[in-house]
C-alpha cells in the first residue's frame, strides 16, 4: 500500500468513524424510546429469571425454594433487574429491559474502543461499522414477536452482547495491538460469564480463537488481560457451584439434570426440520447466512474482519445446531452475527464500487482524485446518518400511533405513578387475575412451560407462591415414561409425584386467590395425584375457562395468603 492509500484511508476513518457512532446513538436512542414505550414488555423465560432473582434477594434458595431446570448463573443474573426495580421502584419488566439496555449500550460503547485499538486505518473503520450495528439487531427483537413470543433479553442476546466486544478485542491482539489491561481484564470477564451461560456457547470462543491461531501461526496471544478476565469469570462461576447449599447442589445435579437430559429429548428436531422450520422461518436465516458466506469468501481481501465475522457466525451455527431445539431465540446469535456479516459485506461493496467508479473516472495520479474521494465519502457519510435518523424516527412515531390506538393499562393500582402500558404487551388472562385478584395477592399458574406463568404475576405485581418455576418439567416426565419405561418406573415417576405433592403443599400453605390450571393432558398428569380432591375440592370454585387454561377462585371464607 502507498503513502497515498494510507492517508485515503486514515482520510477515509476521520469522515466515516464519527459517522459511525452518531449511527451508533441514533439507535440507541430509537431502542430507549421503544422500551419507555412499553415498560411491562418481557418474554415468559425472562420474567421467570427475574421472578428467581426477587426471590434470592428476599433469602431464599435456589433450587429448594424455587426450581428451575436450567444452570445456576442466568438465575443468579435476575437479580440485577430485580434489584433494580427495588432500588428505583419501577415495575420488574422495566427494570429488566433497561438492564438489557445497559448491556446493549456497554457492548456498543466496548466494541468500539476495542476496534480503535487497531493501527490499521481500514481496519479500525470495519471495527466501527460492525460496533455501529450492535444496537440495531436489540432494536428489531424488542420490536418483533417471534412465534408469539419476546426474545428481548434471551441468554443467547445476553451472551452476544457480551462476546462481541471480546471477539473484536481478541481481533486486535492477534494484529499484534494492545489495550487497557483494565478494560480489557473487564471486557473478558463480561464475556466470559455471557459463555458460562449455557456450554453450548462455548462453541464461539472456540471456532474464532482456533481460526485466529491457525491464521496468525501463533498462540501466544492466549496470554492476554482479556482471556484472564473469561478464565476469571468461569473459575468464579465454578466456586458459586461448589458453594451452593448441599441440599441445592442435591436438587440440581440429582433431580433437575437428569431430567433435562433425558427429558428435554421431547423438545428436540431433526436437523432437517432445523434448516426449515416453518414456524420460526429458519430456512430465510440460513439462507442469508449462506449467501453471506459465499460473499465473504469473495470479498475477504478487501477487509480483515470479514472471515473471522463469517467464523464467529459459523460457531453461532454450531449453538444452535447442537441446541437441536430449534426454538425462536436459539436463531438469536446466528441471526445477529449473520446480520453484522451482511452489514458488513454491503459497506465494502459500497466502498469498492466508489474506488472502481474514481479510477474509471480519474488516472491514478490525478491529485483531483483524493479530493473527489473524500467528497463522495462525507457524502455518505452525511447520507448514511440522516437516512439512519430519518428511519429511526419513522419507527418511534410509527410506534407511537400504533400504541395511541391501543387500550392503555393504568398501573397506579401498583403504586407506579403517571406511568401505562398497552394492553397488548400483558400476557393473556391479564384481564381475569386484574378483575379478581389485586396487587400483592398470591397467584398460582399451573401449565407445561413457562408461560404464561411469571410474566403474567410479574407484569400484574401478583405474588408468585409455587416453588416450581419453569413447568416443561412435567413434558419431560411424561417423554421420559413414554420413552424409558425403565427409567420411569426406577426414579422419574417418584419425582413427578414429589413435584405435584410439593405443588399442592404451596397452594395449601398460601392459599393463592386465584389458581390457572392448563387445560388438557396436564390435568390428567396432575390428577393421577388426585390434586383436585387434594388441592381444590372445598377450597376454590371454577370461575370459567379461557385460553386453554381453567380458573378458579378462593371459596369465601378462605384466607388468602396464610
Amino acid at each position: 500500500m502507498s503513502a497515498s492509500d494510507h492517508s485515503d484511508t486514515r482520510d477515509l476513518g476521520k469522515i466515516l468513524i464519527p459517522a459511525m457512532i452518531i449511527v451508533a446513538v441514533l439507535g440507541l436512542l430509537c431502542q430507549l424510546f421503544i422500551l419507555l414505550l412499553h415498560p411491562l414488555r418481557i418474554g415468559f423465560d425472562q420474567a421467570l429469571y427475574v421472578t428467581i432473582g426477587k426471590m434470592l434477594l428476599a433469602g431464599k434458595t435456589l433450587y429448594i425454594d424455587m426450581v428451575d431446570n436450567n444452570p445456576p448463573l442466568i438465575c443468579y443474573m435476575g437479580a440485577i433487574p430485580a434489584m433494580v426495580a427495588e432500588v428505583f421502584h419501577v415495575p420488574p419488566p422495566t427494570a429488566f429491559s433497561f438492564t438489557v439496555y445497559g448491556l446493549i449500550c456497554y457492548s456498543t460503547a466496548a466494541s468500539l474502543y476495542a476496534g480503535s485499538r487497531i493501527a490499521d486505518g481500514h481496519a479500525r473503520l470495519s471495527a466501527a461499522v460492525l460496533a455501529a450495528a450492535i444496537p440495531f439487531h436489540g432494536l428489531f427483537i424488542s420490536l418483533h414477536r417471534l412465534v408469539s413470543l419476546f426474545n428481548f433479553g434471551q441468554r443467547e442476546h445476553l451472551m452476544m452482547l457480551a462476546c462481541l466486544p471480546f471477539f473484536l478485542l481478541r481481533w486486535t491482539a492477534y494484529q499484534n495491538q494492545g489495550a487497557n489491561k483494565v478494560i480489557a481484564f473487564f471486557i473478558g470477564l463480561i464475556a466470559g460469564l455471557g459463555f458460562c451461560l449455557k456450554p453450548w456457547f462455548l462453541f464461539i470462543p472456540l471456532a474464532t480463537e482456533i481460526y485466529f491461531m491457525i491464521s496468525t501461526k501463533r498462540a501466544s496471544t492466549i496470554k492476554r488481560p482479556e482471556m484472564a478476565g473469561a478464565l476469571a469469570a468461569f473459575i468464579l462461576y465454578g466456586l458459586a457451584i461448589l458453594t451452593m447449599a448441599p441440599e441445592a447442589r442435591h436438587a440440581y445435579f440429582d433431580l433437575a439434570v437428569p431430567t433435562y437430559l433425558y427429558g428435554y429429548a421431547y423438545f428436540e428436531k431433526s436437523t432437517i426440520y432445523l434448516l426449515n422450520y416453518p414456524a420460526t422461518g429458519s430456512q430465510h436465516l440460513i439462507y442469508l447466512a449462506g449467501a453471506g458466506a459465499i460473499a465473504a469468501s469473495m470479498l475477504f481481501r478487501t477487509s480483515r474482519l470479514l472471515i473471522p465475522v463469517l467464523v464467529l457466525m459459523l460457531g453461532c451455527a454450531a449453538v444452535y445446531f447442537a441446541q437441536a431445539k430449534g426454538w425462536p431465540y436459539h436463531l438469536l446469535p446466528l441471526s445477529m452475527a449473520a446480520s453484522l456479516l451482511a452489514v458488513l459485506i454491503v459497506f465494502e461493496s459500497g466502498r469498492l464500487l466508489i474506488a472502481s467508479a474514481l479510477w474509471r473516472l480519474l488516472p491514478p495520479a490525478d491529485p483531483r482524485k483524493s479530493k473527489l474521494g473524500q467528497l463522495l465519502v462525507s457524502i455518505g457519510a452525511v447520507a448514511i446518518v440522516v437516512a439512519t435518523a430519518i428511519f429511526m424516527l419513522n419507527i418511534c412515531v410509527r410506534e407511537v400511533f400504533t400504541t395511541i390506538g391501543e387500550n392503555m393499562v393504568n398501573l397506579e393500582s401498583m403504586g407506579y405513578q403517571h406511568l401505562t402500558s398497552p394492553q397488548s404487551d400483558l400476557c393473556y388472562l391479564n384481564q381475569y387475575v386484574m378483575q379478581y385478584s389485586r396487587p400483592g395477592d398470591p397467584v398460582a399458574v399451573i401449565a407445561d412451560n413457562t408461560e404464561p406463568g411469571c410474566a403474567l404475576l410479574l407484569q400484574l405485581g401478583r405474588t408468585q407462591v409455587l416453588r416450581h418455576l419453569d413447568q416443561a418439567r412435567l413434558c419431560c416426565f411424561q417423554h421420559i415414561r413414554e420413552s424409558r419405561p425403565d427409567l420411569w418406573k426406577s426414579k422419574f415417576a417418584n419425582l413427578q409425584k414429589q413435584y405435584i405433592d410439593e405443588c399442592i403443599e404451596d397452594i395449601g400453605k398460601f392459599r393463592p386467590t386465584l389458581l390457572i390450571i392448563k387445560a388438557g393432558s396436564l390435568r390428567g398428569w396432575l390428577d393421577e395425584h388426585d390434586f383436585t380432591a387434594r388441592a381444590l375440592t372445598g377450597h376454590y370454585k371454577q370461575l370459567g375457562e379461557a385460553d386453554g387454561y381453567t380458573i378458579y377462585r378462593l371459596s369465601s371464607g378462605q384466607d388468602s395468603g396464610s
